[in-house]
């Protein structure tokens, strides 16, 4: 379970990457990686920026820096060896965006009315 808030209509959740300090990250559903700003790096993430991709936003398309082998820890649940695509300009006030692709073999559940995020293996009998 994943506390959530929502600001300016955007949801956001606390995690950290690579052991940094916590972080104001968006969950974007729409987002097929994670995404860094620098505000991210001032509270102690360590990336190794070892690549770059092309990155295709509204303000068009952009190469981007790429770190390829990251730790993302969530509420106790923890991902290992996760790309990142740090974008260099601040684009928001969050620290960074969560995409699908941490949860793309489990089932989301989003509670608005307890603002929290439940992570599961499959299909809850209450949503059957």
């Amino acid at each position: 379970t994943v506390p959530l808030t929502v600001n300016r209509g955007k949801l956001h959740l606390k995690g950290r990457f690579n052991d940094s300090d916590v972080l104001d990250l968006l969950f974007d559903t729409g987002a097929d990686i994670q995404v860094l700003y620098p505000s991210a790096l001032k509270k102690g993430v360590r990336l190794q920026l070892d690549g770059s991709q092309n990155n295709l936003g509204s303000g068009g398309q952009t190469m981007r820096q790429t770190s390829s082998d990251n730790r993302v820890d969530i509420s106790g649940l923890r991902w290992e060896h996760e790309p990142v695509l740090f974008i260099e300009k601040q684009a928001d006030q969050a620290d960074g965006i969560i995409g699908f692709t941490l949860f793309q073999d489990k089932v989301v559940e989003l509670d608005f009315d307890q603002m929290v995020m439940t992570i599961h293996e499959s299909l809850p009998l209450h949503a059957s």
